[in-house]
């Protein structure tokens, strides 16, 4: 009945004039902002639902009527426009008291948040939030569970992205404000004590990077935007890159060959090493800025990214510290952290625009990676209409960002626990980084936000815990041994009624309804699911139900929908037999089944043109740097030429610029542990 309830709802949200966040006004006519919007609204108050429903088994005495104000709130209506600016503060300002009572104590004692204005409209979440205090203070609610459902309430449209032109000028501002700060303060040597923990930081890495070697050296082109805005797709990344002086010496010094051996089209022109700043949505009320970089410094960029990775990976020492592949292990310590208090996790603020040049100069000095560092960032930046001249290493968007963050946090982190650590005590150390996640051991952890902030980073207070019972790293949220991390929407940018879905919606809400499923949610899950099984696809030139071709397992894995009685959903799917390679296998053990995948393909082009022989040759020219001798590939980009609806949206599977992704059809293998037919 329920999920009926959420359909109706979801018509109404459908009509809503219009949705005012911040100063920026998402019409019904900006489709798809506006589905995402109503297609978030939709979930959350399903999600309520469920959490009420899970609360009545607990304490009956407190839900009266509550189900019916919940779906009857007024700007679920669906009759006037509605400004979710007030009621998405409302949840944030909760969350963030949530949070606080968790860093102060041991264990949720069920106090009611005090001082916080709640909006008229969403007074039954709140009622919501308090009937859960209540029932952990009379012991009818567990401390777990209501974390757990209050953050859920409170997290789950924080991340919801939308475009904010209304944002950018600001982002603009703070962009050039934060280098006209970096270029008026003091060097860092000008400090005895932080010259000190410089020198420390520059010794550890003289030892630990000493092995270092570009070779085997494999630069290629990233999958996203560039400097250049005529660049519209991988073939122009070719046809637009330009000489550059630093980089033809750093060739030339470790034998390498020259910029022509790597781009045969290279231009005359040399490069101005300007890149240009863009905002992209972060939160529903901040923008992230990232830096496009001119096209052949982010060339050369990825072979330094990918010549680290190979470090990582070979090395003992960052092996144990690093891994740009994994983040499990930097989430399993953080569930141990919150159960036994032994490590602290650590957030920073903009701590990739915090990583200065002269930082990097003083850490890496003496390193063979500190020239190839140098010789392929940017020096100047395109912000609005000013060119900037950056002191930051490098923004976001560079290739050898997140890589250095790692090596600088990592360096920083070593010198803190060797200047608090007690051998004699066998009080070993743990260190953890991936970009601005840390996790260190807890007796190093307040040296370690002191060494930081004199280094000129700014600790995340809100994101950082070294007591309590909580603690956060890598997308785990932890509090007391039990990972309690939220559900996070995002975006569904297409009609849940009318459904002509997109990869990135059909991959989310199956994750999505996996995620559902997982937490206990089942009214929000079954909605959901109804809608993906009931949506259809074009395919070619046919359209075609998504039902029959989207498997249903226990686990939900291979891109399936989670489901206690799978074989209810399999009837529709489409099987065959295939012989097997070997033949010791039975033929009837090789089971396939008919699925829907979705493959990169690049704007078409008329055969035996000049683009197609030139393409031809790009493509030849850039497998010919693929196998070089001793190159091990990290990145098996698009290996199948398809990829399933469950994988992730990791950096390796990101569309490249001017390439579109179309669904298609596959048999794939169907496993045993899979086959409950």
């Amino acid at each position: 009945m329920l999920v009926k309830q959420l359909t109706r709802v979801r018509t109404k949200l459908s009509q809503t004039p219009s949705y005012l966040i911040g100063s920026h006004c998402v019409a019904l006519s900006q489709r798809e902002d506006h589905c995402n919007i109503c297609n978030g609204l939709i979930l959350w108050v399903g999600i309520l639902l469920d959490i009420n429903t899970l609360l009545e088994d607990l304490r009956p005495q407190d839900s009266r009527g509550r189900e019916g104000r919940i779906l009857t709130m007024p700007f679920l209506r669906g009759e006037t426009s509605v400004d979710l600016t007030i009621y998405l503060s409302f949840l944030d300002e909760v969350d963030n008291w949530l949070l606080n009572q968790l860093a102060s104590s041991d264990r949720f004692k069920g106090d009611l948040p005090k001082g916080i204005t709640v909006p008229t409209d969403v007074g039954c979440v709140m009622s919501l939030i308090r009937s859960i205090c209540c029932g952990v203070r009379n012991g009818e609610v567990g401390d777990l569970e209501a974390v757990k459902w209050i953050h859920q309430i409170c997290s789950f449209l924080s991340k919801i992205e939308l475009d904010r032109p209304d944002l950018v000028n600001t982002a603009n501002a703070e962009f050039i404000k934060f280098e006209q700060d970096l270029s008026t303060a003091l060097p860092l040597r000008s400090d005895p004590e932080v010259a000190g923990i410089l020198d420390e930081m520059n010794k550890l890495a003289r030892i630990h990077l000493k092995h270092w070697t570009p070779e085997p050296f494999l630069p290629q082109h990233g999958p996203g935007a560039t400097a250049n805005t005529d660049v519209k797709c991988w073939y122009d990344k070719y046809t637009h890159m330009r000489q550059d002086c630093r980089v033809a010496y750093l060739l030339g010094r470790s034998n390498l060959g020259t910029e022509t051996d790597y781009c045969p089209w290279l231009l005359s022109e040399k490069s101005t090493r300007t890149s240009r700043f863009i905002a992209v949505p972060k939160t529903w009320k901040k923008l992230r800025g990232i830096s496009a970089e001119p096209v052949e410094l982010q060339f050369y960029q990825q072979g330094i990214r990918r010549s680290i990775d190979t470090m990582f990976s070979s090395s003992h020492y960052w092996r144990q510290r690093v891994d740009l592949h994994d983040q499990s292990i930097s989430g399993n310590l953080a569930l141990l952290g919150s159960m036994t208090g032994s490590f602290a996790t650590i957030d920073l603020s903009a701590a990739s625009d915090s990583v200065t040049l002269e930082l990097v100069k003083e850490v890496f000095k003496g390193t063979p990676l500190l020239y190839w560092l140098l010789g392929t960032r940017c020096t100047h930046t395109i912000c609005g209409s000013q060119v900037v001249r950056i002191k930051k290493f490098a923004p976001m968007g560079s290739a050898t960002c997140f890589p250095v963050e790692c090596i600088v946090f990592t360096l920083a982190a070593q010198v803190a626990s060797d200047r608090v650590r007690i051998p004699a005590l066998h009080n070993s150390e743990t260190i953890r980084v991936f970009g601005d996640d840390i996790i260190i051991d807890y007796f190093s952890a307040a040296y370690l936000v002191e060494l930081l902030q004199k280094l000129g980073f700014r600790v995340n207070t809100r994101k950082s815990f070294l007591t309590g019972k909580f603690r956060e790293a890598c997308g785990v949220e932890a509090y007391r041994g039990v990972a309690v991390q939220p559900l996070r929407y995002k975006r569904l940018g297409s009609n849940l009624n009318t459904w002509t879905p997109q990869r990135e919606d059909v991959s989310a809400a199956i994750s999505y309804s996996n995620s559902l499923y997982e937490r206990g949610f089942r009214t929000t899950r079954a909605y959901l699911t109804h809608s993906i099984l009931h949506s259809r696809l074009k395919v070619g030139k046919k359209t075609m139900p998504l039902g029959p071709y989207i498997s249903t397992t226990f686990s939900g894995e291979k891109g399936s929908l989670i489901s206690p009685n799978p074989t209810n959903f399999n009837r529709l799917l489409k099987f065959r037999m295939e012989p097997p390679q070997d033949a010791s296998v039975p033929w009837y053990q090789v089971r396939l089944v008919r699925s829907i995948g979705f493959r990169v393909r690049i704007p078409s082009w008329r055969d035996g043109s000049a683009i197609a022989d030139l393409f031809s040759w790009q493509k030849y020219h850039e497998w010919q740097l693929r196998h070089q001798p001793g190159l091990i590939d990290y990145e098996k980009m698009w290996e199948k030429g398809w990829i399933d609806l469950g994988v992730s949206n990791t950096y390796d599977q990101r569309v490249p610029l001017g390439s579109v992704i179309v669904p298609t059809l596959k048999w794939v293998p169907w496993c045993e542990d899979d086959n409950l037919s």
